[in-house]
């Protein structure tokens, strides 16, 4: 036994470790006196316990049940329920430096009672509310960390699942995950997936009840099939191990609970050995053999670069002679998708402007590629977001579609309505969905 909690160091730990820096980090659902929960760390060198920070209700949120998630040399989480709205809290700390960071406050509408873990794909975090969301069914959630940008992709309800409880698992370009309840003839939770480049959700099974009812945990992949328990359900009503495999769209039971072998695991997520050995996406590499994302069959070492922000041949680097079709530029200086923070030389960044005053922006989307249009596709074609979105307009909208070999402008207005720093982001929503949508950051002083 490496850790006794006695409480004052925190209580009822519902979260597996994350490994960073040397340390196992994890969390409790509560502490002592009174407070919900501790982020701790243990040493792996010396064995040393230590509680990293003391969750406070109020503003941090507590009762966390997820795992943390280790991106960027920090840690990720999500906070059950409290933080500024009481409804769960997105939280990034720093362990470098000691110091944890409210990335995003849930409000009801948003989503609430966080049961399950982040899902990192392309530098976005995904995850799912339990409850809340328009129908207070739940919702499945994006946020890019990097712009601050939070949005809701999915709002659940009944027929076609509810309740979510545990992570998101990312396979093949989806997302795979399990909610607790349905409606109709097999009214006991379903299995679904969520394309996060078309916003289209899709049910892959329901549950029956004799195959399983009520799974309320995580799925895990190996050798390119989904596997997961359920709470009750099968042939003695204590639950079972199924297994789906995504290439077929199959569900079959491998193993019926009954007491002597589990029963009616809750909260539950099954462990693959030598994971790092195994072929998890079938595309012919491992971890082992140089697979740098092995939950994409798309992505393996020598595969052909497109234009996705991401690294696809698993060389190290990202869109490397891909020939991106849509860029933006402030006079003749680049913006990269996702840019962040604001620079001056490429005219995100505003700089000093007067209260009441107003200072503008005219930027440049061009169309790179070869042969094939892009069809600007918002409504308006350029939206402002963010938490000074008021401070922004888009005084110009540009023009679509855009020619191969084209370009149209539009322009951004900064007009400060109080003192400070005040930032938003831009979003270019396209036809090229590797790329859509295209944001960056945009920023300026009130004075």
């Amino acid at each position: 036994m490496l850790h006794h909690f006695s409480g004052a160091d925190g209580s009822r730990p519902s979260c597996g470790l994350t490994e960073a820096g040397g340390k196992l980090y994890g969390m409790t659902e509560n502490g002592d006196p009174n407070l919900p929960g501790v982020l701790f760390g243990f040493d792996l060198g010396t064995s040393t316990f230590q509680i990293e920070r003391l969750f406070y209700f109020l503003y941090d949120g507590g009762y966390a049940v997820g795992n943390l998630l280790f991106q960027d040399n920090r840690l990720y989480g999500v906070a059950h329920s409290g933080g500024a709205y009481g409804r769960g809290t997105i939280f990034e700390y720093d362990y470098s430096a000691d110091t944890l960071f409210v990335e995003h406050a849930f409000q009801a509408t948003e989503g609430q009672y966080h049961r399950g873990s982040l899902t990192t794909v392309r530098d976005k975090f995904y995850g799912m509310s339990y409850s809340g969301g328009t129908f207070g069914r739940g919702v499945l959630y994006e946020y890019d960390h990097l712009l601050s940008y939070f949005q809701i992709r999915h709002h659940f309800n009944l027929p076609s699942g509810a309740y979510p409880d545990g992570d998101l698992t990312y396979f093949n370009g989806k997302l795979y995950g399990l909610t607790s309840s349905s409606t109709g003839t097999n009214t006991y939770g379903t299995l679904f997936k969520f394309d996060p480049e078309t916003g289209v959700h899709t049910v892959l099974h329901w549950f029956d009840g004799a195959g399983g009812s009520y799974p309320n945990g995580s799925l895990i992949l190996s050798g390119g099939k989904l596997y997961g328990v359920t709470l009750f359900g099968g042939a003695n009503d204590a639950g079972v191990v199924f297994e789906f495999d995504p290439a077929t769209d199959t569900y079959t039971v491998v193993d019926e609970l009954d007491g002597t072998n589990g029963s009616r695991p809750q909260y539950a997520q099954l462990t693959a050995l030598a994971a790092a050995a195994a072929d998890d996406d079938g595309d012919g590499y491992s971890e082992n053999t140089g697979d740098c994302e092995d939950r994409n069959a798309a992505i393996y070492p020598g595969a052909t670069e497109i234009c996705n922000d991401t690294d696809d041949d698993c060389n190290g680097l990202a869109d490397d002679g891909a020939g991106c079709l849509i860029e933006c530029s402030n006079d003749g200086f680049p913006i990269p998708n996702r840019a962040q923070p604001p620079n001056p030389a490429n005219g995100t960044d505003f700089g000093p402007v007067s209260v009441g005053g107003t200072s503008a922006r005219q930027y440049t989307l061009s169309n790179t590629g070869m042969g094939v249009p892009i069809q600007l596709t918002g409504s308006p074609l350029v939206t402002i977001a963010g938490q000074h979105a008021a401070d922004f307009s888009v005084l110009i909208q540009p023009g679509t579609p855009i020619a191969p070999g084209g370009s149209t402008n539009f322009t951004v207005q900064f007009h400060p309505s109080q003192p400070g720093y005040r930032w938003a982001i831009v979003i270019v929503t396209h036809d090229n969905l590797p790329e859509n949508p295209f944001v960056f950051m945009v920023a300026g002083v009130g004075q």
